[in-house]
Order: structure tokens, then C-alpha cells, then sequence
């Protein structure tokens, strides 16, 4: 099966980003690299687990916040 995007100029540049920040080599692993971490979110928040990030230093917690993961609230 093949999918396509369109991808403005703001987002490509993001995704070319992130495929460097990764050390990847095309954009497919960096699309398959995000659906693995967004199933795994998912379910986190579906066994009734919250996501944070955690900054050790200053002792700061912030919980992940995404608009379309608040569909998930009636599950």
C-alpha cells in the first residue's frame, strides 16, 4: 500500500529535522518511529495511565497535552 502526504514548507522542514535529530535515513522510519511512540501513548492512556516529562534538575512536571488524544477520555 502506498501513502502519500502534502506537507507545507513549515512541516517538511520539521520532518527533515526530526529525520536528522534521529539519524534517519528516510522519512518512512521516521513516520513508523511515530506511529509505534502514538500506539504506545495510546494505550498508556487507555489502561488509565497519564504522560509526563520530567525535568530532574528544576524538579518540574509536565503532563502531555494533545487535542486529538482528548478523544480518548470516553474509552
Amino acid at each position: 500500500m502506498r501513502l502519500q502526504f502534502e506537507l507545507t514548507d513549515v512541516q517538511n522542514y520539521g520532518f527533515n529535522l526530526l529525520k536528522k535529530q534521529l539519524g534517519m535515513a528516510t522519512k518512512k522510519e521516521v513516520f513508523n518511529t511515530a506511529l509505534v511512540l502514538l500506539g504506545w501513548v495510546i494505550n498508556q492512556l487507555k489502561e488509565g495511565r497519564k504522560i509526563y516529562s520530567i525535568d530532574e534538575k528544576e524538579q518540574h512536571v509536565k503532563e502531555l497535552a494533545m487535542p486529538a488524544l482528548e478523544n480518548l477520555k470516553g474509552d
